[in-house]
């Protein structure tokens, strides 16, 4: 209901009214209550000083009547005489002349000699001998106290002649008369309340009956405080108590009251002009909202339905483009839905295409080649994938940047050909799609200008491409079928080094047994399916085998035994290398634990990949491992081959020295088959070199290869390296290799890999060395 623009507009300026009129009326009416107060309490003020100055001019006007009593020879005669009935005679008439109604005439020690109330006495102390006292020590005296139940105002002044001879008292009462005498002069309603033997009693009230017994009820149940301001008959009237008795042990209070019924009827009053001017403030801003709000919302309104139908994606017009902030806006929404236009266009090229070379990437490429599967365009042709061979290496030596120069090129050269349909699919790897069933010489004429070399910023850069292809729909009708038999066939191209590789029945039932392989890989370490083999490797010199290489061997149970060569490349494909070699590391170093502890002093070596040395968790877990076992570096030592030292020397040389700081023993194997230069051979922190076997089978019988072992002994031995030999299968071999100076050897003459068990029951035959 209030969602609109419009409706919201008017709910805020009805809100801006609404707290305008709220804030003033409360302000208002605050300042109204706070005046009100301010005049109660001001009119209970004045109604207090009028009603002292009536006590006090009460009080002197008794005591002027005294004086003239006493000052009368004819009173003193008769005093002196002790006349009794003519003293209270006397005493009467002058009583009724002004109003008192107690008179009494008291002995110099405060006994009663003549009263005019019965109840007085004669021969009695006066009830109140404070009043005595006082009159003893101002020489005269007017206190206000309670007689016989009574209130009164008394004065009691001495009677001289000339000494003193006696005093003379006379009470004028506190009644309602007094009461209505002092409330017409303050503008207040007046009580009096005192006390006999510490009963409460209303002794005079100006308010109505009820209303005093009320005010009587509340004053003897929550004792109000003395001098200060206090709410009465259920908060109808403001009251002030004041003390009245100055002799005597009973209170006596006179209580002013204010009725604050007129001021609350002024109150209300005010309240009810402002409510109704609230009303016609709000109706009077509902009639100005209405037509302001329609005429400001309007624009908004129009300026909102078009950003709607830019935002469903709707082709619109844009409204009148008017003025200010309004005209802005509507050029920043025409200026958005261009650039809505534009983006999407750049999305949609993008979600087909690839961001670096512009190609159509895996995605388009796939649904393109579905539906040339589905029509009738063409009625064979050729799927080929394709990649740049080494393409790592031209990163690693240009940089990323010139690496995706070369791709841009290389997608430049793919567009010239005469293809239905090229595709990037992923980092060096295209998808070409040729018209035609091609066969390897016109496949192999049609990507021959590819392998030419590049300039890039004066660096001649030659291209090595390698390419798998299949037939459709001959070889599959089915996207995913063809894109995995590309696949296979690439992979043989790479594998084989091989420029092309056209896929043929077969290969599918290959690719199976790789994906089983790859899926059987971590149960078969769990199981004992893969396991640990040993070869012994021999001490020429001393004739003894304190050394052995630890190799990995998987009895499938389903495929069989399984080469070592086919199940590492496909964990190496696959991601699983550092898997098998944290197993091989834990098996190796449990068993060499086993041996030293059985007297067996075995070091066992552990072959590692490029991608164990690349990967920091692997090299931590060996330096967590050494922490907790001491003793590995003891019991492990670590080869790595000489090729792939050399696929990547700076970091293999970073890793080696990691382990050799941490105290293992390291080795180079297969040394002579990698290429490795002098100058990163001095560098590496190893301590043997493991001459291939390609050098040693027929050293004693080839005078190269005896020329060769022996370089490669005296290179080794000259830089402080112990030398092994291995694949040494005859006694000759192993004499030819003593006589050139060899340290250790390694092959069939001695062992072949056996079992653990197997290689300690081997440990107790004597060893051989011709």
């Amino acid at each position: 209901m209030f969602a609109s623009f419009r409706s919201r507009l008017i709910i805020l300026i009805l809100l801006i009214l609404t707290l305008t009129q709220v804030l003033t009326a409360v302000y208002t009416l605050s300042a109204m209550s706070h005046r009100i107060q301010d005049e109660g309490q001001q009119r209970l003020r004045v109604g207090n000083r009028v009603f002292d100055n009536a006590i006090r001019s009460n009080g002197e006007q008794l005591l002027k009547a005294m004086r003239i009593l006493t000052a009368d020879f004819a009173f003193k005669q008769t005093v002196m005489m002790h006349e009794r009935e003519t003293t209270e005679s006397v005493l009467r008439n002058h009583a009724g002349r002004i109003g008192a109604d107690l008179v009494f005439l008291m002995d110099l020690d405060g006994k009663i000699t003549a009263a005019s109330d019965d109840q007085l006495q004669v021969g009695q102390p006066f009830p109140i001998s404070d009043v005595i006292e006082h009159a003893r020590d101002k020489g005269q005296t007017i206190d206000v106290l309670v007689v016989n139940g009574k209130v009164y105002e008394v004065v009691v002044v001495p009677l001289q002649a000339p000494q003193r001879i006696a005093w003379v008292g006379m009470g004028f009462p506190l009644n309602n008369l007094l009461a209505d005498q002092i409330s017409g002069i303050a503008n207040v309603d007046i009580s009096f309340i005192g006390y006999d033997e510490g009963k409460q009693l209303l002794m005079a009230s100006t308010l109505p009956y009820d209303v005093a017994q009320r005010v009587e009820q509340e004053i003897d149940t929550q004792r109000p405080p003395i001098n200060q301001i206090f709410p009465a008959a259920d908060g109808r009237y403001a009251s002030i108590m004041l003390p009245l008795a100055t002799a005597g042990n009973e209170p006596v209070f006179a209580l002013l009251h204010l009725d604050g019924q007129p001021l609350q009827a002024e109150y209300d009053q005010l309240r009810d002009k402002l409510l109704l001017v609230f009303v016609l403030t709000v109706l009077v801003g509902i009639g100005v909202a209405w037509p302001v709000s329609r005429s400001v919302s309007r624009p908004v309104q129009e300026l909102a339905q078009y950003a709607e139908a830019i935002g469903r994606g709707d082709t619109a017009l844009a409204p009148a483009e008017g003025k200010g902030e309004m005209a802005m806006l509507n050029r920043t929404l025409q200026q958005m839905q261009e650039n809505i236009r534009s983006r999407e266009q750049q999305l949609t090229f993008q979600s087909s295409h690839d961001d670096l070379t512009g190609l159509l990437n895996r995605t388009a490429m796939v649904r393109e080649l579905g539906g040339l599967l589905q029509q009738t365009v063409i009625s064979s042709g050729t799927l080929l994938q394709l990649c740049i061979r080494d393409f790592k290496q031209i990163n690693n030596v240009l940089g990323y940047h010139n690496g995706d120069r070369v791709l841009q090129c290389f997608a430049e050269r793919l567009n010239s050909l005469p293809l239905h349909t090229v595709a990037r699919i992923g980092g060096d790897e295209f998808l070409l799609i040729s018209e035609g069933e091609l066969n390897e010489e016109q496949i192999c004429q049609l990507l021959e200008p590819l392998s030419r070399s590049l300039d890039i910023d004066g660096t001649r850069i030659s291209l090595r491409t390698a390419a798998g292809a299949v037939y459709f729909p001959a070889q599959g009708t089915n996207v995913n079928v063809l894109g995995r038999r590309s696949d296979i066939a690439l992979n043989l191209a790479k594998h084989d080094n091989l420029p092309l590789f056209i896929y043929h029945q077969g290969l599918d039932e290959s690719h199976r047994r790789e994906l089983q392989l790859i899926q059987d890989l971590r149960p078969a370490l769990d199981n004992g399916d893969i396991f640990l083999v040993y070869q012994p490797k021999v001490s020429l010199a001393a004739g003894t085998c304190q050394h052995a290489e630890a190799l990995i061997r998987w009895q499938h149970a389903e495929l069989g035994f399984v080469p070592p060569d086919e199940f590492i490349r496909l964990a190496e494909h696959s991601g699983n290398i550092s898997m098998i070699s944290r197993w091989v590391v834990r098996t190796a170093l449990a068993q060499a634990g086993v041996w030293w502890q059985q007297g067996i002093r075995m070091r066992v070596a552990v072959n590692l990949s490029i991608h164990d040395l690349s990967e920091p968790s692997f090299m931590r877990e060996l330096a967590e491992t050494l922490h907790e076992h001491p003793e590995a570096a003891q019991y492990l030592s670590f080869e790595v081959t000489e090729s792939m030292v050399m696929s990547d020397a700076e970091q293999v040389i970073k890793a080696l020295q990691q382990l050799r700081d941490m105290g293992f023993s390291l080795a180079i194997d297969d040394f002579g088959t990698g290429h490795s230069s002098l100058a990163y051979l001095k560098r590496l922190p190893v301590d043997e070199l493991k001459i291939d076997k390609a050098f040693v089978q027929n050293v004693n019988n080839d005078a190269k290869d005896a020329m060769i072992v022996s370089a490669a002994i005296q290179l080794g031995h000259a830089m402080n390296m112990k030398i092994t030999a291995e694949g040494v299968e005859t006694a000759e071999g192993v004499t030819a290799l003593k006589q050139l100076g060899c340290d250790v050897v390694q092959g069939y003459y001695f062992s072949r890999p056996i079992r653990a068990a197997d290689f300690e029951q081997w440990l107790e035959k004597p060893i051989q060395v011709a």
